[in-house]
């Protein structure tokens, strides 16, 4: 009886031709997802922001129930804001942006509500833990502070001017800066009326940027949006809107 050895077929390998042909498929698949992907990255990012400016305005809301409907940098010290006598130059701490949100930190509860995911301005903000004095990573501890802010303070907010700009993004292209402003700022931003020139710098949101009202509403503006947003004079300070921003 004769016996035949059955004899194994090599494995045939990949040639070079349809290796690079894998190689392009992926890499037009991971083209095809990759835009996608980021897209979807930046509109969580947009909606977190929307939700921290909705808090923010909350937290404003609550704190102005208690004082009169004003916001600290309009409710005089004695009373339990920061407004100094008359108007005039007072604390320079009181210029600094965490200063005047460290009036309302018991409304916003956690300082995260003041970092935006897309904020890459300049320098990296820092999320701080907590609103402490006592830790290293409090809002308070140096290093801190200013770096755990991504919003500016509209100054010339007040209860009977719902749309006046009460906060929003910092990547504004803004029309004058260190402006000495009648509510005893000396370092303000400004936004002056009529204004064209004023537009959002291609760093947090594109070429868009999210703004909170003095009624509470939030909105994502283009450009022309923000103008028409700073296109109503203020009340004084010759129709210029002031604002201070970390």
């Amino acid at each position: 009886m004769s016996s035949h050895t059955k004899q194994s077929q090599p494995e045939r390998a990949f040639t070079r031709l349809e290796l690079l042909i894998v190689v392009v498929m992926l890499a037009l698949l991971a083209g095809i997802a990759l835009p996608g992907l980021a897209s979807t990255k930046q509109r969580s990012e947009q909606a977190i922001c929307l939700g921290n400016l909705r808090q923010i305005g909350q937290a404003f809301h609550l704190w102005a129930n208690e004082h009169g409907d004003r916001n600290p940098w309009i409710t005089p010290v004695g009373e339990g804001g920061t407004q100094v006598a008359n108007g005039q130059i007072g604390n320079p701490q009181r210029e600094l942006p965490y200063y005047q949100w460290a009036w309302i930190s018991n409304e916003l509860i956690t300082p995260k509500t003041l970092v935006c995911p897309s904020d890459r301005v300049g320098s990296p903000r820092k999320m701080a833990a907590n609103f402490s004095f006592h830790t290293n990573e409090g809002f308070f501890a140096s290093g801190f502070k200013d770096f755990s802010i991504s919003y500016i303070i509209g100054l010339h907010t007040y209860s009977d001017t719902p749309r006046a700009i009460l906060s929003g993004d910092r990547n504004i292209r803004w029309d004058a800066q260190n402006v000495l402003c009648g509510l005893g700022f000396g370092l303000a931003l400004s936004l002056t009326y009529p204004t064209s020139s004023v537009a959002w710098t291609n760093a947090i949101h594109g070429e868009m940027g999210n703004l909170l009202f003095e009624d509470g509403s939030v909105e994502q503006l283009s450009s022309m949006g923000l103008q028409r947003a700073a296109g109503v004079p203020n009340q004084g300070d010759n129709g210029a809107h002031h604002f201070i921003s970390p």
